[in-house]
């Protein structure tokens, strides 16, 4: 649902901030899909744990306990090269499109694991403005001036500007925790710097059909915040 509103706005490019699996079934298909679009992917820290399992430096019991079995499915259906390509994506990417600096992380620049939440205090944003900074700092090419960070992990949606730099959680396309029934994610247009934030409706009992035949711990997790 989200992909077909993404082509009847004209979107060209996909910027993908991680977590393509975990908690729900289904990963063969839509790691399959996001390898098919053009532009942008980033691991989430949900890929990392699979990373973990395959290294055996975590149990899988444990994320099962946590998470349900979304990654005990998802290391079932892989394909081998579909899962040594999601172990490994870059964990940040920074991206020059129409003179813009782009920052992609599923956390904050420099720390993919970090939570920030809409109520994050301004100190919290200047670090992650500073952090973007820094990051460009360390290429060669000097960055355009006007910059971009688009982060998620949290699956809250916010914005936060200052005098050169916007900082975006796009929310969730999968697992929105502010409100459910929908996907959540983000719009930008490179050429004039306007960002919208986009809420795509779903059928979310088919999610849920699934979950329920999935079956395994977290269940009324997982099926509770579809319809939060």
């Amino acid at each position: 649902a989200a992909l077909a509103g993404a082509a009847n706005l004209g979107v060209e490019q996909y910027w993908n901030l991680g977590d393509m699996v975990g908690y729900y079934p289904r990963a063969a298909e839509v790691v399959a899909r996001c390898r098919e679009l053009p532009g942008q992917v980033i691991q989430g820290n949900h890929e990392r744990l699979l990373r973990d399992v395959a290294a055996g430096t975590r149990p899988l019991a444990e994320l099962d306990a946590k998470y349900g079995l979304g990654h005990r499915r998802a290391l079932a259906d892989l394909p081998a090269a579909d899962l040594r390509w999601l172990l490994d994506l870059p964990v940040e990417a920074q991206l020059v499109v129409d003179g813009l600096a782009v920052t992609l992380v599923h956390g904050t620049p420099g720390h993919p694991d970090r939570r920030v939440y809409p109520d994050a205090s301004l100190a919290e944003f200047a670090e992650i403005v500073a952090g973007h900074r820094t990051a460009w700092a360390d290429r060669e090419d000097s960055p355009p001036p006007r910059g971009w960070v688009f982060g998620g992990h949290t699956h809250y949606e916010l914005r936060h500007d200052s005098e050169d730099v916007t900082v975006i959680n796009v929310g969730s396309v999968g697992q929105p925790r502010n409100r459910g029934g929908h996907a959540a994610w983000g719009l930008l247009d490179t050429a004039t710097g306007e960002y919208l934030q986009v809420h795509t409706p779903y059928d979310v009992s088919a999610v849920e059909t699934e979950v329920r035949a999935m079956g395994g711990p977290n269940q009324a997790y997982l099926l509770g915040v579809l319809r939060r």
